[in-house]
C-alpha cells in the first residue's frame, strides 16, 4: 500500500505517542533504565503541591512538565514511610494509606515496609 503524504505523516504521529512513558507511571533509571519503585511519573506543580521532589530525566519521554516525583513523610504519625507503588508496598509487607501521595490509585502511602 502506497502511503500519501497525510496518511504517513497520520501514521508517524500515531507511532510516536506510543513511545510516550505515561502519566502516574513509573519512573525509569537514566543510568541503568530500570524502574523506580519510590517515584510516579506526574506534572511538576502536581508533586510539589503533594509536597514532593522531582528527579531530572526520570521520564523522559514525558516533556519538560512532567518529572519523576518522591515523597517520603507522607504518613501523619510514622517515620518508616514512603509513597509507592502499592504492589511494592505488599510485595514487601507494608500497608498503605490513600489520599497522602501524587499520582495515581496505585501509588500511595506505604509504612512499614521491609526494605532492602
Amino acid at each position: 500500500m502506497k502511503l500519501t503524504g497525510f496518511t504517513a505523516l497520520l501514521t508517524l504521529t500515531s507511532s510516536l505517542g506510543a513511545v510516550e512513558a505515561a502519566i502516574n507511571g513509573r519512573c525509569t533509571n537514566p543510568s541503568t533504565g530500570g524502574q523506580y519503585q519510590y517515584g510516579v511519573c506526574v506534572r511538576i506543580a502536581d508533586c510539589q503541591a503533594d509536597g514532593g521532589y522531582t528527579l531530572n530525566n526520570w521520564c523522559p519521554y514525558d516533556g519538560n512538565g512532567v518529572k519523576c516525583c518522591i515523597k517520603s513523610n507522607c504518613h501523619p504519625t510514622r517515620n518508616d514511610d514512603v509513597c509507592a507503588f502499592t504492589s511494592e508496598c505488599s510485595r514487601r509487607g507494608g500497608q498503605t494509606l490513600n489520599n497522602q501521595c501524587p499520582g495515581g490509585d496505585n501509588f500511595k502511602c506505604c509504612y512499614g515496609m521491609v526494605r532492602s
